[in-house]
């Protein structure tokens, strides 16, 4: 069987950069991964939507978690921290081989402040 998870995420540790899990309980768990920016397409239909922290808009990142941080399992109030900034994830896909997750890749979409008064 094989189980190379913890390998991966020594490699991620290694080579990654420190993000923080932020879940709707109030529940923060700090974690290495990569991310990495894709690159803008008009063939993405993402719509804006309101969120609690504000308004979503179109900077999204591939991004390589261990397999203890479960993207699949993120709501919508859940988000993660990079580089202080929140992001909301948009897609995810376990990566299994021999029946064992090995690690989660996905997409996350930047969140933005919204601002109180807009018409000042």
């Amino acid at each position: 069987m094989l189980r190379f998870e913890k390998t991966v995420k020594q490699y991620l540790k290694a080579v990654g950069r420190e993000m923080t899990a932020v879940y709707e309980n109030g529940e923060e768990v700090t974690f290495f991964a990569v991310a990495e920016q894709t690159w803008k397409k008009n063939k993405t239909k993402f719509e804006e939507k309101a969120t609690k922290i504000g308004r979503a808009y179109n900077e999204y990142y591939y991004i390589v978690c261990p397999y203890d941080i479960n993207l699949c399992e993120f709501g919508k109030d859940d988000v993660i921290l990079i580089d202080s900034q929140p992001y909301e994830v948009e897609r995810c896909e376990r990566v299994k081989a021999g029946g064992t997750v090995q690690f989660y890749r996905g997409i996350v979409k930047k969140l933005e402040e919204a601002d109180e008064n807009v018409f000042n």
